[in-house]
This record gives C-alpha cells, structure tokens and sequence, in this order.
C-alpha cells in the first residue's frame, strides 16, 4: 500500500522537480517576482510570477509559513524585488532565503477593502459625468 506523504496528488516536493537549487542553465533571475498564496479548501497553493506574468513555481502545503515559503523559494534563483501581500512567515523566510532581495508590499487587496476608499465612497471628479470614473 503506498505510504501517504501528507502532500495533495502531484504536489511537489520542497526541492522541485530538479532537486534543491537546481535551475535550468538558461534560467535568468528576474528583476521582480510575485508571489501570493491561495487557499483552495483546506490546503493553500504558493505561486510565484515573473514580472511578466509566467509562472515561475509553486508549492502545495497546509497553510502558509516560515518552512512553506522556503520552499517556494528555493525553486528560483532569488530575485531582486518581491512584491507580496505579507502572508504569514513571509518576512522570516525571505531574510533566510534571499537576504539581498527586497520586498514590496502590495496595496490592491487593503485598499479595495478599505472603507473609507471603497468604489461606493468616492465622488464623481469635478466636471466628470455622473457615472463615469
């Protein structure tokens, strides 16, 4: 009987498919790389973009931390700039896994959230038809 390795079927091990550091000889780090967990029932998916919108890596785990983000990073070479929404353990492992890299906290979520810069808050410019933004 096979042995569960507590990983959703065909989540990827920490180290990726080629193993720890491993990275394609053409593989160029990007400048910027974006990353994001989502959460998909009772377990949450890494992803990590390019700043051009490919899809870099990804990591299955049971909910975002310090080890899980880790492993994300270890499937790329590190970037210059992250931007992320500062999911937990975030900080931890990006000073432990990329030290050089920096780290851009992305708005859109909070500020479409926020109350008081809601669309149904905001007036209309001056001159601007009624509607129309």
């Amino acid at each position: 009987m096979p042995r569960s390795t507590g990983r959703p079927p065909g989540a990827r091990s920490a180290a990726g498919p080629r193993g720890a550091g491993a990275f394609p000889r053409d593989w160029a780090p990007y400048h910027a790389v974006l990353i994001d967990g989502i959460h998909i029932g009772s377990w949450c998916l890494l992803i990590a973009l390019s700043d051009t919108g490919r899809v870099l890596a990804w990591q299955c785990c049971a909910r975002e931390n310090t080890a899980a983000w880790k492993a994300l990073f270890e499937q790329i070479p590190a970037p210059g700039i992250v931007v992320s929404d500062g999911g937990s353990g975030l900080p931890s492992a990006l000073r432990q896994a990329w030290p050089e890299t920096k780290h851009q906290r992305c708005l859109f979520r909070p500020q479409m959230t926020s109350p008081v810069i809601s669309p149904s808050n905001r007036e209309p410019r001056q001159g601007a038809r009624s509607g129309t933004w």
